[in-house]
């Protein structure tokens, strides 16, 4: 991505931005501990499966696929 503010990729990232050292100069990409906090998601997301699919490119040829799925719970009886 060229564009420096992408604002999906933002949001994507801002979830698991603290259980990841992905920012960093290590080779290797680690997510530990993560869960979802919803007030980070700034959208609505009602009670249901989701799945993010991802499929990754360099110079033009498929090099991986990435899945991603979870389950969200609405906590309808939390008020705001």
């Amino acid at each position: 991505m060229r564009k420096q503010n992408v604002p999906v990729a933002k949001l994507i990232f801002g979830l698991f931005e603290e259980f990841t050292n992905i920012n960093h100069s290590c080779p290797f990409v680690v997510i530990k501990d993560l869960y979802l906090k919803p007030e980070l998601l700034r959208l609505p997301l009602p009670t249901g499966d989701y799945m993010l699919a991802l499929r990754w490119f360099f110079e033009k040829r498929q090099v991986s696929d990435t899945n991603f799925s979870f389950v969200f719970i609405e906590d309808l009886m939390k008020s705001k």
